[in-house]
């Protein structure tokens, strides 16, 4: 339904609607404190990213007087910079923005993210590393079309700003992580700076790069979030944080998956010949086709430091008990 939605109030009660799900999801094991810690985070600061959300539709409302998507398309063919509408809808827009960067875990709005992945349930997680991101992007693209992107030019500019953000701090805080499932989120975070700066390109090309590789990242992540639920199941106690030193299970009982999970973590890594490497390629070309020199070098530095925890979980996944303990120590 969000995918679908062409009116701005029905994005909004979908977006509003889905949340409240993961809120129920994160919160689901009613004896675990930090399942109960997760949902409670969730929800306040999911909570407020909507008052900027609801704020910007209000601003667009009692400007133009319709959120039909198709019809404000219309209006800004005629918006310029000399009229006096133009200030308060280039801030309508940011906020709309600033309430999607809060949904997608971007920086400087992820902060919720590790504790949530953290604390909820890991058959939740899942949902919220792809679901959010799956229908979120797609209904994002449909209200900052390329009509809004190109009469609001500071947009394009907080989305590269975001996005080499995001790149910068989910590829540094990753590797200060010893939990799983906190890597994963800082590794969510930074591969969502890379969908930011193909979007930030204002390009038909940037778009159809932008959803490759929301769709190679998803797939991805699947089979990544598979080798963490057959550790959740075959620990003894569900209570405590997943460790490194638990992917032992994943080499010993299930060698099959490992060699799975190891090509997983290649892709995401951005390895050739995995299709990782084809995605993130193409964030860079298109980046450098709209002359964003800086963000591409950035993007790249950061992604030969991301290699070093996508490397050592591989490591880590193919390593006996002994050679664990060496690496945790």
């Amino acid at each position: 339904m969000l995918v679908c939605s062409n009116d701005l109030l029905s994005i909004y009660l979908n977006i509003e609607l889905m949340s409240l799900a993961f809120y129920c999801l994160a919160a689901a094991r009613k004896k675990s404190s930090a399942s109960t810690e997760a949902g409670v985070k969730y929800f306040l600061l999911g909570s407020f990213s909507s008052v900027f959300l609801l704020l910007g539709i209000v601003l667009i409302y009692g400007i133009y007087g319709t959120i039909n998507l198709s019809e404000l398309e219309l209006l800004l063919l005629d918006q310029t910079e000399n009229d006096l509408r133009f200030p308060l809808l280039e801030k309508a827009y940011m906020l709309i923005a600033v309430a999607f960067f809060f949904k997608t875990s971007a920086a400087p709005f992820h902060f919720w993210s590790p504790d949530v992945y953290e604390g909820a349930p890991s058959s939740a997680t899942l949902f919220f590393s792809l679901i959010p991101k799956v229908a979120l992007f797609p209904a994002f693209l449909r209200i900052l079309s390329g009509t809004v992107l190109s009469v609001f030019v500071k947009i394009n500019y907080l989305f590269l700003a975001v996005g080499v953000l995001s790149v910068f701090i989910g590829s540094f805080m990753a590797i200060r992580q010893k939990t799983i499932k906190r890597i994963l989120a800082y590794s969510s975070i930074s591969h969502v700076g890379y969908i930011f700066l193909a979007l930030g390109t204002n390009s038909v090309e940037g778009y159809t790069v932008a959803f490759f590789y929301l769709v190679t990242y998803v797939l991805t992540t699947v089979g990544v979030w598979l080798t963490v639920f057959v550790i959740y199941t075959s620990c003894r106690s569900h209570e405590r944080p997943l460790t490194l030193t638990d992917y032992i299970l994943v080499s010993k009982a299930y060698p099959s998956l490992r060699w799975g999970a190891i090509a997983f973590f290649f892709s995401l890594m951005g390895l050739p010949p995995f299709v990782g490497f084809l995605a993130k390629a193409s964030v860079i070309w298109s980046a450098l086709g709209s002359y964003a020199i800086f963000p591409c070098v950035a993007a790249l530095l950061m992604s030969v430091i991301s290699s070093f925890y996508y490397l050592r979980l591989i490591k880590v996944a193919s390593s006996e008990l002994s050679e664990l303990e060496r690496i945790n120590k």
